[in-house]
């Protein structure tokens, strides 16, 4: 199965079914684009089928360093003080 989203899906709908017969899964509109929305849609799912979580025992996932964090450890390395 193939899951579509995005501004694509609905411009180029009448190529869906003649390249992916049978394998497309149309996700909800909401889905489609990186809001604050989508993200709490998403979390009410999982909270009604899961429960909940105490908030005190989350953990962030970054995926990178923030630049002024970049910023340091270049700075150490080439051994700059400030």
């Amino acid at each position: 199965s193939v899951a579509l989203l995005g501004e694509g899906v609905l411009i180029y709908h009448h190529i869906w079914p003649e390249y992916l017969t049978g394998r497309v899964t149309y996700l909800p509109t909401i889905t489609s684009f990186p809001r604050g929305a989508a993200v709490a849609a998403l979390g009410r799912q999982i909270l009604q089928a899961n429960g909940g979580t105490d908030p005190m025992q989350l953990k962030p996932y970054y995926l990178r360093l923030s630049e002024a964090e970049i910023k340091w450890f270049k700075g150490q390395l080439s051994g700059e003080k400030k």
